[in-house]
């Protein structure tokens, strides 16, 4: 592995989920001050704040019900409950996160809860594509997140970016219901305000999902120093990239499929992740 480079991503990684949540506290709060002009308005919203922290996340036990999840069978070949625990050893975590299989054919893994009710959710399609050496660096990604806290960052995030959202819309609603008044008054409409309350909700969307884009940079980047295998992870990427290609090549054959602009994803480009990923390697 490349340390130096790998180093210099980390650091990439953190300085920018770092500015882009101070972005966005700050235009958040600026914005309840703004509306509400009030030092307890700004408390109220930092007491929710500290709130989705703790209520961000749906339980673990209502998502595994809500996706039908089963646990991994010990005998399943392969040796994945084997890979769990040594990842989560090199990760340094107190208890291996729970293993579980989703029945869907879609390509997909993902990281719920905290702790000892932390799981690992894999789809029964990736684990009938991906080699045992690319489940591997999906499991070391999906620990990372667990590793890096990545899940209190991005509820935070979330709280944030929601309470932000709920007071434009709320101011935006109370000025709509004012402005015949003002027009049949005389008196001037604040458009330049009404403009900013339409804008700054997009604009907190925006940086959350860059927010969730960086952590998942990290992700990769920590899923390398776990397994010291930087292909492992790009070959799964890259082979559920052309699987899921497929599948929307047949879906535009029965109704027209619209690209997500990206900056509304979650998740970086495919394409640049490889790409890191490959410039890892020694």
């Amino acid at each position: 592995m490349n340390a130096p480079l790998h180093y210099a991503f980390r650091l990439r990684n953190l300085a920018s989920t770092v500015l882009l949540l101070a972005l966005l506290i700050g235009a958040s709060a600026a914005l309840t001050w703004w509306v509400l002009g009030s030092t307890t308005a700004l408390w109220i919203a930092l007491g929710l704040t500290i709130g989705a922290l703790f209520w961000g996340n749906a339980p673990t036990g209502w998502l595994l019900r809500a996706r039908n999840a089963r646990p991994v069978d010990p005998r399943r070949p392969g040796g994945l409950l084997a890979i769990r625990d040594e990842l989560s050893r090199r990760a340094g975590l107190e208890q291996p996160p729970a293993l579980y299989w989703i029945p869907s054919g879609r390509m997909e893994a993902m990281t719920v809860g905290h702790g000892r009710d932390a799981a690992v959710l894999v789809s029964l399609g990736m684990l009938r594509a991906l080699s045992p050496r690319e489940l591997a660096g999906v499991l070391a990604h999906e620990i990372s997140h667990l590793r890096n806290h990545d899940l209190t960052v991005l509820a935070l995030a979330r709280g944030v970016g929601r309470f932000g959202r709920f007071v434009a819309r709320l101011a935006l609603f109370v000025a709509v219901l004012a402005v015949p008044g003002l027009v049949f008054s005389g008196q001037p409409v604040p458009w330049l305000g009404l403009a900013v309350l339409v804008l700054v909700p997009r604009l907190l969307v925006g940086l959350e999902l860059a927010i969730s884009r960086a952590r998942e940079f990290d992700a990769d980047a920590s899923a390398v120093e776990l397994t010291g295998d930087p292909g492992a992870l790009a070959s799964a990427l890259a082979r559920v990239e052309a699987i899921e290609r497929r599948a929307a090549a047949w879906a535009r054959l029965v109704a027209p499929v619209t690209e997500v602009p990206p900056w509304l994803r979650s998740h970086p480009a495919t394409e640049e992740r490889i790409a890191r990923l490959t410039a890892l390697r020694a």
